[in-house]
């Protein structure tokens, strides 16, 4: 409040209407007028600092509002993600979206956007598993992201470019015709906020995008459960085999059910929004549009204290293999290994090594669950999983032997170094951890026929800005990260390996090739 200048007559008791839950609901907060009028106060200093803290509320910027200094990414970031870090880095984020859903498809359009500037033809978008639920939201996230103009610039003709792709054969088989049905009024008017914002980006060519629903391991039953696992593991820390008994037991359905019993509840009705097929077109359409738009599932959230993973239980595993019937890559990534400090000395015996040990050990079995049953799995950011081990020979062996069984499965690992520069206190730039950049390279090499291990992304281009290399000043998004790797890792990433990581990178989509709508969906109609 001080930072903004508010007083306690700007803050109130408002009724809004929440798009997302569909109810009107009554909050405590600020007007978006009160807001701008901060901002356009005539004391420029004020009104200066209350735009530098509204642009934190959006971006991870510097306190000044500008892009971050090494010395703010040392004070407000690295090692302060923590669960309660994004809600509160963030908190203007959902009350925007709550009450004007367009703007998450003006988010969604801006975004591609930098990306296709960037060379990227392919993305996959982490979207929450109950907004993906919600149909009001996954429609204006496919019809309001793309439209174009036509005409004069006095009467403008408005079409949707609408995004649900979908295979040629697929298409034969839908006997609603259910894409024609979407070029009749659907298609032809003005998006509700086009007056305000005007035309938007065009869709890049060639360019694609898909969707993974995101489930929550913050959102647990029992806050306290892995504190029990902890101090069970110290009891038989001294007994041999005893640990992995203790793992299995964690990470067993029945464990699993009583832990995320509300999680597991949104995987019976993914179900029935996606595998039985309605009776009228409307949901035929709605079901058409997740089929061809979600490609995977996401286990999200910050791991400290919450190792779990409630997409290895049978009914998640079954569900992805009902999907990967009609789409034969739909898969499961698992962030994990991201958030965990790891010890870099010390004995079994300290609690913190316990947990770290557990942490992982717990991570791992997840995982092996689901490459068991053959599905298609990423790993998100895995950090501590490709990391040298040190102080615990015993989990130096597990971690080698659960490297190697994913480069046999082709189980791949995100690597975000814009991203981990930003939260990791000890990423794979950290000159703290011994040989961390020098992992990081033996990751990204192949090998004879094998694949490297790990894949570059971005993560969140957007919220923590990728800008343009420094040694050509024109790559961005995932180019300026290869380019920056190029730089770094000389000997390591020659021509024939990038073009071989790249390929591999390819191969890890959740989608076998992806196929756009035709454009003919988007040609004026007689």
């Amino acid at each position: 409040m001080s930072r903004l200048g508010l007083k306690s007559e700007n803050i109130c008791w408002y009724t809004v209407f929440n798009q997302r839950e569909w109810e009107f609901k009554e909050i405590f907060g600020v007007t978006n007028t009160t807001l701008v009028d901060l901002m356009s106060v005539k004391q420029r200093d004020k009104a200066q600092n209350v735009e530098s803290t509204l642009r934190c509320a959006f971006q991870f910027l510097g306190t000044s509002g500008d892009t971050p200094t090494t010395a703010d990414k040392s004070a407000l970031f690295r090692g302060n993600f923590t669960p309660n870090f994004y809600p509160q880095r963030f908190v203007m984020k959902d009350s925007i979206y709550e009450q004007r859903l367009e703007v998450l498809a003006i988010l969604l359009n801006q975004v591609l956007n930098r990306y296709w500037k960037g060379g990227v033809g392919y993305v996959e978008f982490s979207i929450s598993s109950k907004d993906l639920l919600h149909d009001g939201i996954i429609t204006t996230l496919a019809l309001d992201s793309f439209h174009i103009s036509q005409g004069n610039s006095n009467k403008k003709k408005w079409y949707h470019r609408y995004q649900a792709f979908t295979d040629e054969p697929l298409l034969k088989q839908c006997t609603s015709n259910w894409l024609h049905n979407l070029t009749g009024e659907m298609r032809n008017c003005l998006p509700s906020w086009a007056k305000d914002f005007g035309d938007l980006n065009p869709r890049g060519h060639k360019a694609d995008f898909r969707f993974l629903a995101a489930f929550n391991r913050n959102k647990i039953q029992d806050k306290q459960a892995f504190g029990e696992v902890v101090t069970e593991a110290k009891r038989l820390s001294s007994m041999n085999g005893q640990l992995s008994k203790l793992v299995e037991e964690w990470c067993s359905d029945e464990k699993l059910s009583k832990l995320y019993q509300d999680e597991l509840k949104k995987i019976q009705k993914f179900e029935t929004k996606m595998l039985v097929k309605p009776q009228n077109s409307r949901e035929e359409t709605l079901f058409q549009m997740r089929r061809n738009l979600i490609v995977g599932l996401d286990w999200v959230g910050d791991e400290y204290m919450f190792p779990f993973c409630a997409l290895s239980h049978t009914s998640v595993v079954d569900f992805v293999q009902k999907c990967n019937k009609f789409n034969e890559r739909f898969g499961v990534r698992i962030h994990g290994g991201e958030n965990v400090v790891r010890p870099v000395r010390g004995n079994i015996s300290q609690e913190h090594n316990i947990a770290y040990e557990m942490t992982m050990m717990i991570l791992m079995k997840g995982v092996d669950l689901l490459i068991e049953k053959r599905l298609p799995v990423r790993i998100g950011h895995g950090v501590a999983f490709l990391s040298p081990t040190e102080g615990n020979s015993d989990l130096g062996k597990k971690l080698e032997s659960f490297r190697k069984s994913c480069q046999e499965k082709e189980v791949s690992f995100e690597i975000n170094p814009t991203s981990n520069d930003m939260l990791l206190i000890d990423d794979f730039q950290s000159k703290d951890i011994k040989n961390n950049g020098a992992k990081l390279a033996d990751h990204l090499s192949f090998d004879g026929k094998q694949h490297p291990g790990a894949i570059i992304c971005t993560d969140n281009d957007g919220i923590w800005a990728i800008h343009k290399c420094k040694p050509h000043y024109h790559h961005v998004s995932v180019a300026a990260e290869l380019c920056q790797l190029i730089q770094k890792f000389p000997c390591k990433m020659k021509k024939d390996n990038l073009e071989k990581l790249v390929r591999f990178g390819k191969s890890q989509r959740f989608v076998k090739k992806p196929t756009m709508i035709p454009e003919w969906l988007f040609e004026k109609k007689s």
